[in-house]
Protein backbone atom coordinates (compact mmCIF):
# COMPACT_ATOMS: atom_id res chain seq x y z
CA UNK A 1 0.00 0.00 0.00
CA UNK A 2 1.91 3.23 -0.95
CA UNK A 3 1.51 6.53 1.20
CA UNK A 4 -1.36 8.05 -1.32
CA UNK A 5 -3.11 5.29 -0.30
CA UNK A 6 -2.39 5.20 3.43
CA UNK A 7 -5.77 4.75 5.69
CA UNK A 8 -6.54 6.16 9.19
CA UNK A 9 -8.13 3.35 11.55
CA UNK A 10 -9.99 4.23 15.22
CA UNK A 11 -10.01 1.31 17.36
CA UNK A 12 -12.47 1.13 20.09
CA UNK A 13 -11.13 -1.94 21.99
CA UNK A 14 -12.92 -3.47 25.39
CA UNK A 15 -11.74 -2.18 28.94
CA UNK A 16 -8.07 -4.05 28.69
CA UNK A 17 -4.41 -2.16 28.72
CA UNK A 18 -3.77 -1.57 25.65
CA UNK A 19 -1.00 0.80 26.42
CA UNK A 20 0.77 -2.18 28.54
CA UNK A 21 0.23 -4.65 25.28
CA UNK A 22 1.75 -1.75 22.50
CA UNK A 23 4.68 -0.65 25.01
CA UNK A 24 5.48 -4.82 24.61
CA UNK A 25 4.22 -5.37 21.12
CA UNK A 26 6.81 -2.28 20.17
CA UNK A 27 9.28 -4.40 21.42
CA UNK A 28 8.12 -7.82 19.33
CA UNK A 29 7.04 -9.44 22.63
CA UNK A 30 3.32 -11.01 23.75
CA UNK A 31 1.54 -9.36 26.79
CA UNK A 32 2.60 -11.19 29.39
CA UNK A 33 -0.67 -10.70 32.16
CA UNK A 34 -2.45 -12.83 29.37
CA UNK A 35 -2.66 -16.27 27.58
CA UNK A 36 -3.93 -15.51 24.16
CA UNK A 37 -2.74 -13.22 21.69
CA UNK A 38 -4.58 -9.94 22.61
CA UNK A 39 -6.93 -8.21 20.37
CA UNK A 40 -4.92 -5.21 20.35
CA UNK A 41 -1.42 -6.26 19.30
CA UNK A 42 -3.08 -8.35 16.72
CA UNK A 43 -4.66 -5.16 15.60
CA UNK A 44 -1.33 -3.29 15.63
CA UNK A 45 0.11 -6.04 13.44
CA UNK A 46 -2.68 -5.72 11.15
CA UNK A 47 -1.82 -1.77 11.02
CA UNK A 48 1.48 -2.74 10.64
CA UNK A 49 1.12 -4.69 8.09
CA UNK A 50 -1.20 -2.56 5.40
CA UNK A 51 0.34 0.66 6.34
CA UNK A 52 -2.55 2.08 8.43
CA UNK A 53 -2.47 5.05 10.69
CA UNK A 54 -4.00 3.66 13.82
CA UNK A 55 -5.68 5.21 16.93
CA UNK A 56 -6.96 2.88 19.62
CA UNK A 57 -8.90 3.81 22.75
CA UNK A 58 -9.31 1.50 25.75
CA UNK A 59 -12.22 1.98 28.85
CA UNK A 60 -9.16 0.82 30.82
CA UNK A 61 -9.82 2.66 34.14
CA UNK A 62 -6.29 4.32 34.37
CA UNK A 63 -5.73 7.47 32.30
CA UNK A 64 -2.74 7.62 29.76
CA UNK A 65 -1.56 8.27 26.29
CA UNK A 66 0.99 6.88 24.16
CA UNK A 67 2.30 7.63 20.66
CA UNK A 68 4.37 7.26 17.60
CA UNK A 69 4.80 8.42 14.40
CA UNK A 70 2.10 5.48 13.14
CA UNK A 71 -0.02 4.92 16.53
CA UNK A 72 -1.76 6.78 19.35
CA UNK A 73 -3.00 4.53 21.88
CA UNK A 74 -5.04 6.30 25.21
CA UNK A 75 -7.21 5.36 27.77
CA UNK A 76 -10.42 7.00 28.03
CA UNK A 77 -12.72 5.53 31.21
CA UNK A 78 -16.30 5.29 30.95
CA UNK A 79 -16.98 5.93 34.23
CA UNK A 80 -20.78 5.28 34.11
CA UNK A 81 -20.20 1.76 32.19
CA UNK A 82 -20.80 -0.04 35.42
CA UNK A 83 -23.87 1.92 36.33
CA UNK A 84 -27.47 0.84 35.44
CA UNK A 85 -30.90 2.08 34.64
CA UNK A 86 -30.87 5.78 32.93
CA UNK A 87 -27.73 6.61 34.42
CA UNK A 88 -26.23 3.35 32.40
CA UNK A 89 -27.89 4.80 29.09
CA UNK A 90 -26.77 8.39 29.57
CA UNK A 91 -22.96 6.76 29.49
CA UNK A 92 -23.24 5.01 26.67
CA UNK A 93 -24.88 8.16 24.89
CA UNK A 94 -22.18 10.20 26.31
CA UNK A 95 -19.14 7.74 24.89
CA UNK A 96 -21.08 6.95 21.80
CA UNK A 97 -20.62 11.08 21.21
CA UNK A 98 -16.97 11.48 22.23
CA UNK A 99 -16.42 7.82 19.95
CA UNK A 100 -18.26 10.62 17.22
CA UNK A 101 -16.67 13.08 17.42
CA UNK A 102 -12.94 12.00 18.06
CA UNK A 103 -13.45 10.29 14.24
CA UNK A 104 -14.45 12.95 12.88
CA UNK A 105 -11.25 14.88 14.42
CA UNK A 106 -8.96 12.06 13.25
CA UNK A 107 -10.54 11.56 9.83
CA UNK A 108 -11.10 8.32 10.22
CA UNK A 109 -11.43 6.15 7.31
CA UNK A 110 -12.71 3.09 9.48
CA UNK A 111 -13.86 2.90 12.94
CA UNK A 112 -13.47 -0.66 14.44
CA UNK A 113 -15.53 -0.93 17.21
CA UNK A 114 -15.71 -3.51 20.36
CA UNK A 115 -17.73 -1.92 23.19
CA UNK A 116 -18.10 1.62 24.68
CA UNK A 117 -21.71 3.00 23.21
CA UNK A 118 -25.25 1.21 22.05
CA UNK A 119 -24.16 0.26 18.37
CA UNK A 120 -27.22 2.69 16.60
CA UNK A 121 -25.86 5.82 18.34
CA UNK A 122 -22.82 5.34 15.38
CA UNK A 123 -25.43 5.64 12.36
CA UNK A 124 -24.27 9.36 12.01
CA UNK A 125 -20.83 8.23 10.99
CA UNK A 126 -22.15 6.83 7.90
CA UNK A 127 -22.86 10.79 7.15
CA UNK A 128 -18.91 11.38 6.95
CA UNK A 129 -18.12 8.24 4.83
CA UNK A 130 -16.36 6.45 7.49
CA UNK A 131 -16.79 2.68 7.67
CA UNK A 132 -17.79 1.38 10.81
CA UNK A 133 -16.97 -2.54 11.53
CA UNK A 134 -18.07 -3.61 14.83
CA UNK A 135 -16.70 -6.62 16.30
CA UNK A 136 -19.10 -8.54 18.79
CA UNK A 137 -17.15 -10.10 21.86
CA UNK A 138 -20.86 -10.90 23.75
CA UNK A 139 -24.12 -12.55 22.60
CA UNK A 140 -26.31 -9.40 22.06
CA UNK A 141 -28.96 -10.57 24.42
CA UNK A 142 -29.20 -13.70 27.26
CA UNK A 143 -29.84 -16.79 25.61
CA UNK A 144 -32.08 -17.32 28.68
CA UNK A 145 -34.56 -15.78 30.21
CA UNK A 146 -36.92 -12.31 29.07
CA UNK A 147 -35.85 -8.99 28.38
CA UNK A 148 -37.18 -5.98 29.46
CA UNK A 149 -38.97 -3.57 26.87
CA UNK A 150 -36.11 -0.71 26.66
CA UNK A 151 -33.70 -3.95 26.14
CA UNK A 152 -35.92 -5.24 23.11
CA UNK A 153 -36.33 -1.46 21.58
CA UNK A 154 -32.27 -1.12 22.18
CA UNK A 155 -31.77 -4.51 20.02
CA UNK A 156 -34.36 -3.65 17.42
CA UNK A 157 -32.45 -0.01 16.67
CA UNK A 158 -29.00 -2.02 16.79
CA UNK A 159 -30.39 -4.56 14.46
CA UNK A 160 -30.91 -2.01 12.13
CA UNK A 161 -27.44 -0.59 12.45
CA UNK A 162 -25.91 -4.13 11.72
CA UNK A 163 -28.15 -4.22 8.33
CA UNK A 164 -27.70 -0.56 7.06
CA UNK A 165 -24.91 1.06 8.70
CA UNK A 166 -22.33 -1.67 9.18
CA UNK A 167 -19.80 -1.73 7.08
CA UNK A 168 -18.53 -5.73 7.67
CA UNK A 169 -19.16 -7.63 11.53
CA UNK A 170 -16.97 -9.51 12.78
CA UNK A 171 -18.57 -11.94 15.18
CA UNK A 172 -16.69 -14.16 18.36
CA UNK A 173 -19.30 -17.13 18.23
CA UNK A 174 -22.33 -19.22 16.08
CA UNK A 175 -24.50 -18.08 18.91
CA UNK A 176 -23.46 -14.25 17.90
CA UNK A 177 -24.03 -14.92 14.37
CA UNK A 178 -27.25 -16.81 14.62
CA UNK A 179 -28.72 -13.70 16.91
CA UNK A 180 -27.43 -11.70 13.82
CA UNK A 181 -29.22 -13.99 11.67
CA UNK A 182 -32.31 -13.60 13.88
CA UNK A 183 -31.98 -9.44 13.26
CA UNK A 184 -32.16 -10.35 9.37
CA UNK A 185 -28.27 -9.14 9.03
CA UNK A 186 -27.12 -10.62 5.74
CA UNK A 187 -24.66 -13.36 6.73
CA UNK A 188 -22.40 -12.36 3.93
CA UNK A 189 -21.56 -9.86 6.10
CA UNK A 190 -20.78 -11.50 8.81
CA UNK A 191 -17.13 -12.98 9.39
CA UNK A 192 -16.59 -15.33 12.36
CA UNK A 193 -13.01 -15.77 14.56
CA UNK A 194 -11.44 -17.67 17.19
CA UNK A 195 -9.26 -16.76 19.73
CA UNK A 196 -5.55 -17.23 18.96
CA UNK A 197 -2.67 -18.69 21.25
CA UNK A 198 0.54 -19.72 20.91
CA UNK A 199 1.49 -23.56 21.31
CA UNK A 200 4.41 -21.86 23.52
CA UNK A 201 2.00 -20.87 26.09
CA UNK A 202 0.52 -24.17 26.90
CA UNK A 203 2.87 -27.32 25.48
CA UNK A 204 5.19 -27.10 28.72
CA UNK A 205 2.42 -27.83 30.95
CA UNK A 206 2.25 -31.60 32.19
CA UNK A 207 -0.90 -33.80 32.22
CA UNK A 208 -3.60 -33.75 35.40
CA UNK A 209 -2.01 -35.25 38.19
CA UNK A 210 -2.63 -39.07 38.10
CA UNK A 211 -3.50 -39.46 41.55
CA UNK A 212 -7.14 -38.65 42.02
CA UNK A 213 -7.45 -38.30 45.13
CA UNK A 214 -7.95 -35.42 46.44
CA UNK A 215 -9.68 -34.40 42.81
CA UNK A 216 -8.64 -31.01 42.25
CA UNK A 217 -11.30 -28.52 40.56
CA UNK A 218 -10.80 -24.89 39.44
CA UNK A 219 -12.66 -21.85 38.27
CA UNK A 220 -11.03 -19.16 36.82
CA UNK A 221 -12.84 -15.50 36.44
CA UNK A 222 -14.47 -12.79 38.04
CA UNK A 223 -15.69 -13.43 41.22
CA UNK A 224 -19.13 -12.61 40.82
CA UNK A 225 -22.58 -14.13 41.74
CA UNK A 226 -23.83 -14.51 38.15
CA UNK A 227 -20.65 -16.09 37.14
CA UNK A 228 -21.86 -18.83 39.66
CA UNK A 229 -18.93 -18.53 41.87
CA UNK A 230 -21.89 -19.63 44.88
CA UNK A 231 -23.24 -22.05 42.85
CA UNK A 232 -19.87 -24.33 42.72
CA UNK A 233 -19.24 -23.47 46.43
CA UNK A 234 -22.88 -25.34 47.01
CA UNK A 235 -21.85 -27.97 44.28
CA UNK A 236 -18.57 -28.88 46.13
CA UNK A 237 -20.44 -28.65 49.84
CA UNK A 238 -22.73 -31.10 48.09
CA UNK A 239 -20.53 -33.65 46.68
CA UNK A 240 -17.70 -33.86 49.79
CA UNK A 241 -20.90 -34.87 52.39
CA UNK A 242 -21.56 -37.84 49.90
CA UNK A 243 -17.99 -38.54 50.37
CA UNK A 244 -16.07 -37.83 47.36
CA UNK A 245 -12.58 -36.23 48.09
CA UNK A 246 -12.18 -32.36 46.23
CA UNK A 247 -10.28 -29.30 46.50
CA UNK A 248 -11.64 -26.48 44.77
CA UNK A 249 -9.23 -23.04 43.83
CA UNK A 250 -10.84 -19.94 42.47
CA UNK A 251 -8.72 -17.94 40.96
CA UNK A 252 -10.09 -14.16 40.05
CA UNK A 253 -10.65 -10.71 41.46
CA UNK A 254 -14.23 -9.29 41.48
CA UNK A 255 -16.96 -7.43 44.11
CA UNK A 256 -18.06 -11.21 45.51
CA UNK A 257 -14.38 -12.32 46.64
CA UNK A 258 -14.85 -11.43 50.16
CA UNK A 259 -17.89 -12.65 50.91
CA UNK A 260 -16.65 -15.72 48.97
CA UNK A 261 -13.73 -16.04 51.26
CA UNK A 262 -16.13 -15.24 54.18
CA UNK A 263 -17.98 -18.29 53.18
CA UNK A 264 -15.21 -20.82 52.52
CA UNK A 265 -12.50 -19.65 55.44
CA UNK A 266 -13.10 -22.66 57.44
CA UNK A 267 -12.34 -24.79 54.67
CA UNK A 268 -8.58 -25.84 54.29
CA UNK A 269 -9.59 -27.95 50.77
CA UNK A 270 -10.61 -24.45 49.08
CA UNK A 271 -8.51 -21.63 48.02
CA UNK A 272 -9.48 -18.24 46.89
CA UNK A 273 -6.38 -16.88 45.42
CA UNK A 274 -7.39 -13.61 44.40
CA UNK A 275 -5.65 -12.26 41.05
CA UNK A 276 -3.14 -14.68 39.69
CA UNK A 277 -0.25 -13.62 37.33
CA UNK A 278 0.18 -15.90 34.19
CA UNK A 279 2.70 -17.89 35.55
CA UNK A 280 0.77 -18.84 38.99
CA UNK A 281 -2.55 -19.48 37.03
CA UNK A 282 -0.72 -21.94 34.96
CA UNK A 283 0.85 -23.50 38.06
CA UNK A 284 -2.48 -23.52 39.80
CA UNK A 285 -4.10 -25.19 36.39
CA UNK A 286 -1.71 -27.80 36.19
CA UNK A 287 -2.04 -28.89 39.48
CA UNK A 288 -5.83 -29.49 38.61
CA UNK A 289 -8.14 -32.15 37.47
CA UNK A 290 -10.95 -30.64 35.85
CA UNK A 291 -12.13 -26.71 35.17
CA UNK A 292 -15.60 -26.03 36.20
CA UNK A 293 -17.23 -22.69 34.32
CA UNK A 294 -20.93 -22.24 35.73
CA UNK A 295 -21.86 -19.09 34.22
CA UNK A 296 -25.27 -18.38 35.11
CA UNK A 297 -28.49 -17.70 32.56
CA UNK A 298 -28.57 -13.85 34.12
CA UNK A 299 -24.91 -13.21 32.56
CA UNK A 300 -24.67 -11.68 29.40
CA UNK A 301 -21.78 -14.06 28.49
CA UNK A 302 -19.06 -13.47 26.22
CA UNK A 303 -17.43 -16.54 24.24
CA UNK A 304 -15.50 -17.43 27.35
CA UNK A 305 -12.27 -18.08 26.50
CA UNK A 306 -11.20 -20.03 29.77
CA UNK A 307 -13.40 -23.04 28.69
CA UNK A 308 -10.54 -23.20 25.42
CA UNK A 309 -7.87 -22.68 27.44
CA UNK A 310 -8.80 -25.25 29.51
CA UNK A 311 -9.11 -27.30 26.79
CA UNK A 312 -5.11 -26.06 25.61
CA UNK A 313 -4.13 -27.19 29.15
CA UNK A 314 -5.73 -30.57 28.64
CA UNK A 315 -8.22 -30.32 31.08
CA UNK A 316 -11.87 -31.55 30.61
CA UNK A 317 -14.17 -28.22 31.02
CA UNK A 318 -17.69 -28.31 32.70
CA UNK A 319 -20.06 -25.87 31.74
CA UNK A 320 -23.19 -25.07 29.98
CA UNK A 321 -24.59 -23.72 26.51
CA UNK A 322 -24.23 -20.15 28.33
CA UNK A 323 -20.85 -20.23 26.95
CA UNK A 324 -20.87 -20.13 23.67
CA UNK A 325 -16.97 -21.57 23.53
CA UNK A 326 -18.76 -24.96 24.28
CA UNK A 327 -19.77 -25.57 20.84
CA UNK A 328 -16.24 -25.01 19.27
CA UNK A 329 -15.15 -28.25 21.41
CA UNK A 330 -17.70 -30.35 22.70
CA UNK A 331 -15.97 -33.93 22.52
CA UNK A 332 -14.27 -32.39 25.90
CA UNK A 333 -17.08 -30.53 27.57
CA UNK A 334 -19.33 -31.73 30.36
CA UNK A 335 -22.77 -29.89 29.45
CA UNK A 336 -24.98 -29.19 32.21
CA UNK A 337 -28.11 -27.75 32.59
CA UNK A 338 -27.52 -23.99 33.03
CA UNK A 339 -28.49 -22.99 36.69
CA UNK A 340 -28.99 -26.32 38.33
CA UNK A 341 -26.68 -26.95 40.95
CA UNK A 342 -27.55 -30.86 40.95
CA UNK A 343 -26.30 -30.87 37.13
CA UNK A 344 -23.22 -29.72 37.95
CA UNK A 345 -22.89 -32.28 41.01
CA UNK A 346 -23.89 -35.28 38.99
CA UNK A 347 -21.29 -34.51 36.51
CA UNK A 348 -18.59 -33.48 38.62
CA UNK A 349 -19.30 -36.74 40.30
CA UNK A 350 -19.27 -38.36 37.34
CA UNK A 351 -15.98 -37.25 35.96
CA UNK A 352 -14.71 -38.32 39.64
CA UNK A 353 -15.91 -41.65 39.96
CA UNK A 354 -15.61 -42.83 36.39
CA UNK A 355 -12.00 -42.65 35.03
CA UNK A 356 -13.16 -44.09 31.70
CA UNK A 357 -14.99 -41.28 30.66
CA UNK A 358 -12.47 -38.92 32.34
CA UNK A 359 -10.04 -40.36 30.06
CA UNK A 360 -12.00 -39.99 26.87
CA UNK A 361 -12.66 -36.04 27.67
CA UNK A 362 -8.84 -35.48 28.55
CA UNK A 363 -8.11 -37.01 25.51
CA UNK A 364 -10.44 -35.11 23.44
CA UNK A 365 -8.88 -32.12 24.77
CA UNK A 366 -5.79 -33.02 22.48
CA UNK A 367 -7.69 -33.65 19.54
CA UNK A 368 -9.74 -29.48 19.44
CA UNK A 369 -6.24 -27.83 20.52
CA UNK A 370 -5.26 -27.38 16.56
CA UNK A 371 -7.85 -24.50 15.08
CA UNK A 372 -6.93 -22.10 18.20
CA UNK A 373 -3.35 -22.47 17.30
CA UNK A 374 -4.04 -21.30 13.88
CA UNK A 375 -3.22 -18.28 12.79
CA UNK A 376 -5.79 -18.05 9.60
CA UNK A 377 -8.56 -18.59 12.44
CA UNK A 378 -7.89 -15.56 14.18
CA UNK A 379 -9.19 -12.17 14.74
CA UNK A 380 -6.29 -10.30 13.32
CA UNK A 381 -6.96 -12.28 9.94
CA UNK A 382 -10.12 -11.88 9.66
CA UNK A 383 -9.79 -8.10 10.73
CA UNK A 384 -6.98 -7.61 7.72
CA UNK A 385 -9.59 -9.28 5.02
CA UNK A 386 -11.32 -7.28 5.58
CA UNK A 387 -9.39 -4.08 5.25
CA UNK A 388 -8.07 -5.46 1.94
CA UNK A 389 -11.09 -6.20 0.53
Amino acid sequence: MTHAEKINILYIAGPGNIISTFEHWVKGEQDPSESNVTYSGQFFSVCKNIDATAYAISTHANNGQKSNASFKIEHKPNSLDKKSGGLFHYGQLKYGLYIIRTAIRFKADYVLISSGTHWFLLFPLRLWGIKIIPTIHCVLWPKYGSRKIINKCIDFLNGLFFKYGSYEIMSASKEITRQLDKLAVDENKTHEFLPYYLESGFNNLNSPPTMRKPFRLLFIGRIEKVKGVFDLLEVYHTLTKKGLNLELDYCGNGSSLEELKALSIDETSIRCHGHCDKQKLLSILEASHAVVVPTTTSFVEGFNQVVVESVLAGRPVVTSDVCPAIEYVLPAVVECEPDNVASYAGNIEKLYMDHDFYQLKQEACLMLQKKFYDEKNSWGSVLQAILEK
